[in-house]
């Protein structure tokens, strides 16, 4: 593409437009299920379209409390027997990235 202009201003010259190769990253993490919430003990947590890689839970305060590694799988089910009532924060990082979802401890 060759472009020649003289002098000036040409403010309605171009018009740049930007398309995503990566697919819809929104989706993928609207996909994302973490259930029953509340929950007593144990949460299942899901992800259809991107494989769950590691999962750390944060208390209200922003300590982690629990961290798993190396899950690559689609399908996890976390443990919140041993944690008191409370609302807790779960990071999910996927193949896509990583999502934080609130779950409610009775």
């Amino acid at each position: 593409y060759v472009f020649s202009a003289g002098k000036g201003t040409y403010d309605a010259r171009f018009t740049l437009m930007f398309e995503s190769e990566l697919g819809n990253i929104d989706n993928v993490y609207q996909n994302i299920k973490v259930y029953p919430n509340p929950t007593t003990n144990i949460v299942n947590i899901f992800s259809p379209d991107a494989v769950i890689n590691n999962i750390e839970v944060f208390d209200l305060r922003g300590r982690r409390i629990v961290e798993i590694l190396n899950q690559e799988d689609n399908n996890y089910q976390l443990d919140l027997s041993k944690l008191e009532t409370a609302v807790y924060f779960v990071k999910i990082y996927t193949s896509s990235g990583s999502i934080t979802k609130k779950v409610i401890k009775k």
